[in-house]
């Protein structure tokens, strides 16, 4: 069963069987697609499927839906992490649903020296919630099954030291201006990729990565904070699929 429509749902599915949305899904396929009995719907939960189902009751508070099929859809390999200093305003927003659809796999938000972007513990946390909604809207635009996971911001120190201490090895690169061109190499490991604020990374930052990074530039322009991170997942992922 094609269909155009793809959302996501914060419960179990299973083939065969029917749900219940929530208000506020109930409320999008209703009235904001407008959609009516018998529509067909893709559902995901995160779990690595895509759900075939169709539209029984199209109320605008509680729809129900029937499922018929999953079909699975395997991550690509190897993932693609990225290590994004915060950015002001409406970049972060830009670049985090971007990167969702350049398969990202995590991202881990970094405070550094030249972060202009500061949060208290009550505006972090709205913060999260709306940049993870941002995240799983481009995943159901993108047709991905699973969603990306997102860290809160810390420093760059903690960023390596957390990534260090996974189960995954990781190959690191620093996409800087001012490092010699080169390429991204693929094999077995991950790749996760740092970036930094509008003003770059400090001079003790710089010092920091390259005793963990294979440093990058990816032209021969000075790109803005937003786009790096995305030119370097494209050509990350690019490279991945040669």
């Amino acid at each position: 069963m094609a269909s155009n429509h793809r959302l996501f749902v914060e419960q179990p599915l299973e083939a065969d069987s029917s749900i219940t949305l929530d208000k506020d899904s109930s409320h999008y396929l209703a009235r904001v697609l407008r959609l009516r009995e018998g529509a067909s719907i893709e559902l995901f939960n995160g779990d690595g499927f895509n759900y075939a189902a169709h539209l029984l009751d199209a109320n605008k508070a509680s729809a129900t839906l029937k499922i018929s099929t999953k079909t699975h859809k395997p991550a690509a390999s190897p993932k693609l992490h990225l290590a994004l200093a915060v950015l002001k305003g409406d970049k972060l927003d830009y670049a985090l649903q971007k990167a969702t659809e350049l398969d990202v796999a995590s991202v881990w938000l970094m405070t550094t020296e030249r972060s202009e972007l500061r949060l208290s513990e009550k505006r972090l946390a709205n913060r999260l919630a709306h940049w993870k909604r941002i995240m799983r809207s481009a995943c159901e635009q993108a047709g991905r099954t699973e969603l990306p996971q997102l860290h809160a911001p810390q420093t760059l120190q903690s960023v390596l030291s957390a990534t260090a201490e996974l189960e995954n090895d990781f190959e690191y690169y620093c996409l800087e201006p001012s490092a010699t061109p080169g390429e991204f190499r693929v094999d077995s490991k991950d790749l996760c990729l740092f970036t930094g604020p509008e003003g770059g990374f400090s001079r003790d930052e710089l010092n920091l990565l390259e005793t963990h990074c294979t440093s990058v530039q990816l032209g021969e322009l000075v790109l803005r904070a937003e786009t790096a991170p995305l030119v370097g997942l494209a050509l990350a992922g690019a490279a991945r699929r040669a």
